[in-house]
């Protein structure tokens, strides 16, 4: 700073980075920063509020805006309330043939890295 001259003061956007992702192998650090869900090549998202991972960390459920999104592994098992609404919105089967698996689904996480350094 200068005294008698005028400075501008610039702002920059949040950090944030993409990466896909296999839920139930997400460390703690990583579903804290977990802010964002993304499937199908970008054609839908889900904010994400909140989460449940299992014991056995094998099981690991989304509280998104409007529903909820369950994930066995890798799979999606579960999807209520509007979330499901999107889904069928932009053609994605929700069941297979066994009526687990979300098909032609990828997922795609946005991340904010904490300021505690995670």
């Amino acid at each position: 700073y200068t005294k008698g001259v005028s400075h501008k003061l610039i702002s920059t956007g949040e950090a944030a980075f993409f990466k896909s992702f296999n839920p139930s192998s997400l460390t703690t650090e990583e579903l804290v920063e977990l802010k964002t869900i993304f499937f199908n090549d970008y054609d839908v998202s889900f904010s994400v509020k909140g989460y449940s991972r299992s014991s056995t960390n094998d099981t690991v459920i989304f509280l998104v805006e409007g529903g909820r999104i369950k994930f066995e592994g890798d799979e999606i098992v579960e999807i209520t309330g509007d979330a499901q609404i999107l889904f069928e919105n932009i053609g994605v089967d929700i069941s297979d043939k066994d009526g687990r698996k979300l098909q032609n689904a990828r997922a795609y996480g946005r991340y904010h890295p904490s300021a505690k350094g995670y």
